[in-house]
């Protein structure tokens, strides 16, 4: 029990903490290439207002000096003495092309482009042309156009290809520093998880002791009070008294041995005496026990059940569910009415059906059915013998074999409980 509750803590902390790095990652990385994308449109746009006024070289303006720059009540921008703000715009590389107004290059400029000629870039700017655009994206360069005073058109193409490389290597290197966050934090979760869930894993242990320690207790007072009450019934007649003990104690016996039931599953004792089980021969085997109670309540059992439906699982937890089952249906269904069982194979598996019509319905949820001790008429169940806790075991029963079981109302006051296993 601990190393599973140690398992799942280990395996939630680090699901919290992947995702909240991946998070902190992701808005990081978002912002960072947002602030860049911002950068180079800022660059683009005083290029173009330089290219606009004439100025051959479109220099970006320089750096505003420091005091010029508190007069006008910008805020500087710097880091350890270095200005983020305007020094990157001096280190731009970008080539201009003019264009007249029937569309034909007069010039590109490449002053600040390294290893390339002009000539070889004029194909870049001819397929800007033919395709119309005044402003985008083409290759490594982003591109705008601005009229000219003196008519026609100039083409600011700026390289953003190391800008590109500048935002794709600080996602790289955060990948790697956040997998590197993740790995020793799973480190320190993993030896701080079963000091975390040790006291919780001691408290589960001692119910489940306590609850098998009783349930064992409790066995044997149980079989003293109904061997007494025999001998007494032989002795002196049944009377309402006896009869009232002989039921008392069968149903003190029923609890005990459901409340043993969850403890072992709890424990996954029963893991380990699996087998390929006839579940046709079970079904029919616990259907034969039943016939004659019920029939005594003037109940009828029906059964559909397929030939050679078999599957691995413990022999008697599968007699234990079909059993309690059975028993609920009878204890619960109408007189003079049926108790219907279907039994079909399914693809890797069983499908188990059993329907019964009752007086009326139960005023709950049908899901809440399977909560321990819950009683959604807790007269009427005292009165018919139930404890409130032999579904919530036909539900551990089923999902120790990796199975599903539900409920639901049907028309008529018809209640049916499906089993796949």
């Amino acid at each position: 029990m601990i190393q599973t509750l140690q398992r799942r803590f280990i395996l939630t902390a680090m699901i919290a903490i992947s995702v909240f790095v991946l998070v902190l990652l992701g808005v990081t990385n978002g912002m960072n290439a947002l602030s860049t994308y911002r950068q180079n449109m800022e660059i683009l746009e005083e290029l173009c207002a330089a290219a606009a006024e004439g100025d051959p070289s479109a220099q970006p303006p320089e750096a505003t000096p420091a005091d010029a720059e508190e007069e006008s009540g910008q805020r500087k921008f710097n880091w350890f003495g270095v200005d983020l703000t305007d020094n990157y715009k001096n280190a731009a590389a970008y080539f201009i092309a003019t264009v007249d107004d029937k569309g034909v290059i007069l010039s590109v400029d490449a002053v600040r482009i390294t290893g390339d000629a002009g000539s070889s870039l004029r194909p870049l700017v001819q397929g800007v042309l033919d395709r119309g655009e005044e402003s985008g994206l083409t290759g490594v360069y982003r591109f705008k156009s601005t009229a000219l005073p003196g008519g026609g058109r100039a083409y600011v193409f700026h390289d953003i290809s190391y800008q590109r490389y500048a935002v794709v290597r600080v996602a790289y290197t955060s990948l790697l520093v956040g997998i590197l966050c993740i790995e020793i934090m799973y480190f320190f979760v993993r030896v701080l998880a079963r000091r975390a869930i040790l006291p919780i894993a001691q408290n589960m242990e001692r119910q489940k002791q306590f609850i098998t320690d009783a349930g064992h207790e409790l066995k044997t007072p149980v079989a003293i009070i109904m061997a007494n009450t025999e001998a007494m019934e032989l002795c002196t007649g049944e009377t309402k008294w006896s009869r009232n003990i002989r039921e008392q104690a069968q149903r003190l016996s029923g609890l005990t041995q459901n409340l043993l039931t969850l403890a072992k599953i709890d424990e996954n004792t029963f893991r380990e005496t699996v087998e390929t089980v006839s579940l046709t021969d079970t079904v029919n085997n616990v259907t034969a026990m039943f016939i004659e109670p019920a029939a005594l309540k003037h109940i009828m059992i029906e059964s559909d059940v397929a030939e050679n439906v078999s599957l691995t699982a413990n022999p008697d937890m599968m007699t234990r569910l079909i059993s309690t089952l059975l028993d609920n249906a009878v204890k619960y269904a109408s007189t003079d009415s049926t108790v219907f069982i279907t039994l079909q194979p399914e693809e890797d598996g069983a499908l188990f059906v059993i329907k019964n019509r009752c007086d009326e319905l139960p005023q709950c949820e049908p899901e809440k059915l399977f909560d321990r001790f819950y009683r959604a008429d807790a007269a009427r169940t005292q009165k018919k013998g139930g404890y409130g806790i032999g579904l919530s075991a036909a539900q551990a029963i089923v999902e120790l074999h990796k199975g599903a079981i539900s409920v639901k109302y049907e028309p008529e006051n018809v209640i049916a409980f499906t089993v796949r296993l």
